[in-house]
């Protein structure tokens, strides 16, 4: 994740949004969301916007991971 927002400093927010759900296998049975998606209410409650886009980012591989031996 890139942040691109150059914000800086903490804050506290309540978002809320409807979860994703997956559709039942009955259609007559399939339900809508009670909100907006993430990304909306992200959008209309915090005023951000999601881009997608290209860059770097730093990531760690693990290898291998072992217990550590008794002492």
């Amino acid at each position: 994740m890139l942040d691109r927002t150059y914000l800086t400093g903490n804050y506290d927010f309540t978002l809320e949004w409807a979860a994703d759900q997956p559709a039942s296998d009955d259609p007559g049975q399939a339900r809508s969301p009670s909100g907006p998606t993430l990304y909306s209410a992200i959008r209309e409650q915090l005023g951000l916007r999601l881009n997608e886009t290209n860059g770097s980012v730093e990531r760690f591989v693990i290898e291998r991971a072992e217990r550590p031996s008794e002492n």
